[in-house]
Formats: C-alpha cells, structure tokens, sequence
C-alpha cells in the first residue's frame, strides 16, 4: 500500500542538512547494531530482476524472505527510484508478479517522496509512513544494491540510510561496503533473516508484564520464537522451543501493554510448541487491526513476538 506523510523540518534546512549528511566523512560500521524491527528493501536488482524482455521477475529468495521476516513480526516496505511521472500503478506493469507488493507496508515511490535514493530525506519519508505504533529509526533497516548514478558515479544506497540512523545491509557481490553495517552477496538475500535473528537474540527481558501494567519492550524476539501468519485476518500461530520442561505462562497484549487475552498457563515439555490465538479477547470480543505482542513467560526464558492484526 503507498502512504504519504510529511516532515517536520522546514524545507530549507532539511535541504542544508540533507546535503551536509551526504557529504560527510563516510560512516564506518557500527557497534551494538540495534533489533531490527522493520526492513526496507530497494526493489529493482534487489527482488527483482530484469527477464531481458523488459519485464522485472522474483529474485531468487526474494519470497522466502518476505515470508520468513513476517513470521518474525518484521515490519516490511520498499523504496524505489522511478521516474518523476510514476505512480504504484506504472510500478505495478512492470512487474511479472504485480501482486507481490501487496505483501508490504508500504511501497515509497521517489516519485511521490521528497527526494530519491541515496538522500535521507527518502529514508525518513518511508519511516513515518509506517502505521503508529512504529519502531524507533534505528531499529529499522535498508536493503539496496549499488547504485549506478548519471556519469557511472557509483554510489551505496546504504549512505543516506545510515545517515538517518538506520541499519544499512548492502547487497554486494564484492568487498565490504564501508557505508554499510552489513555486506551480504547477490543471491543471499535470506541472510537478511539470519541478521534480524543476530540482532535481536541478545535482547533480554527487563520488565515484568504480568499484571498487564507495563508497556511491551519495544523489538524482544528471538530465533527461537515466531509467529505465523502474520500479518494475519484470521488465526495466527505462536511457536516456541522449551530447552526443558518448564511452567509456561503465554498471554497477548496491546501495544500499551494492556493484557487482552489469555493463551495458554501450564507446564509444557522440551521442544517445539505452538499456539493458537483466534484474533479475539478474553471476553470474546473481535480486536481491531493493529499491533499486538504474544508474550511467552517461563522461570528462565521469555519470548515477545509481534502480532499485526488486519481486519
């Protein structure tokens, strides 16, 4: 779904230090890389690729990946460079599989956003375009192959991700991008997964939500736990793994942390379980669109896994 929204600074100085970002010293890779809660990917020689006929195809893991970020609960967009007379609807016939778009968030064409790839301007757009409540920037990520700019000038789309406080993954076959956190190759597109699992796995539980009082922790999920569908319509599935048998307490809250519904208070043995949550209160009642949190307590372990509910 294409959203607007607009920022807050005035347009002269957003402009000055759009320009100061770009022209920086560039960014070396950073330490303690946040929870990556939310993933943009470029489009074009990112998750498709050009058939030679002019139509653009599915790279190569291009769905796999989708599928397995949302049954993390990763919140998905893309922003694409196109031309300045574009809408989603030009975008859309260009595409052999049209309907793949319809799998994220939001779709930012440069057409319909401040500016195009690599200015920063694009990357904030496309953040608050995500539906409130919304990851912080930093825990939000970008995808994107080199660009190839007017006079072969090559440039790392990552740049001006980064400069807004995003994590940059840079999809390269060659050597590690200094503009980048990550560099991973061309057909590797699943180790995008594998880097949302690394950030997040250290992610430990510091509040205690058991009388509902507490807001959730923003991004605490781990490998070990996801939900699938999700998004979802209808039910959705929460699966975790017990290293041992242990007395599990497993409830869904609001994003204010408000408990709604109860799922499963027993004890469970080693291995992998799963739980059903109907999209309904506990006192039957059908919840809005939105998101939510499966949270999954035992004495030593806790999982939060992020819901989003579409009516």
């Amino acid at each position: 779904m294409l959203r607007s929204s607009s920022l807050s600074l005035p347009s002269s100085v957003r402009s000055a230090l759009l320009l100061a970002l770009l022209l920086c010293t560039p960014l070396s890779v950073r330490a303690g890389v946040p929870c990556v809660e939310a993933v943009f990917f470029d489009l074009g020689d990112t998750l498709v690729e050009n058939d030679g006929t002019g139509t653009f195809v599915l790279r190569s893991g291009a769905v796999s990946t989708v599928q397995d970020l949302q049954a993390r609960g990763v919140r998905l967009g893309i922003i694409t460079n196109v031309p300045a007379t574009w809408d989603i609807d030009d975008l859309r016939a260009l595409l052999a599989e049209p309907e793949f778009l319809d799998e994220f968030e939001v779709v930012i064409l440069s057409s319909e956003a401040p500016a195009s790839k690599p200015d920063p301007a694009i990357y904030l757009f496309a953040h608050e375009a995500l539906v409130e409540p919304r990851p912080p920037i930093t825990s939000a990520a970008f995808v994107g192959e080199t660009l190839v700019e007017i006079g072969n000038h090559e440039t790392d789309p990552t740049l001006g991700a980064r400069s807004v406080g995003m994590v940059g993954i840079h999809l390269s076959d060659g050597a590690p991008s200094p503009f980048a956190d990550y560099t991973i190759p061309t057909d590797a597109l699943g180790d995008v997964v594998t880097i949302v699992d690394e950030t997040c796995a250290s992610a430990s539980v510091d509040e205690d939500l058991s009388d509902g009082a507490s807001g959730p922790e923003n991004g605490l999920r781990s490998g070990s736990a996801y939900a699938s569908p999700n998004p979802s319509t209808d039910a959705t599935r929460v699966t975790f793994r017990l290293v041992t048998e242990e007395q599990v307490h497993a409830s869904v809250f609001d994003a204010e942390g408000r408990r709604l519904a109860s799922l499963f208070d027993g004890r469970l043995g080693s291995g992998v379980h799963t739980l059903a949550w109907n999209g309904r209160a506990d006192d039957g009642s059908v919840v809005a669109s939105g998101v939510y949190f499966a949270r999954v307590e035992t004495p030593t372990t806790a999982y939060q896994i992020r819901l989003v509910r579409s009516r």
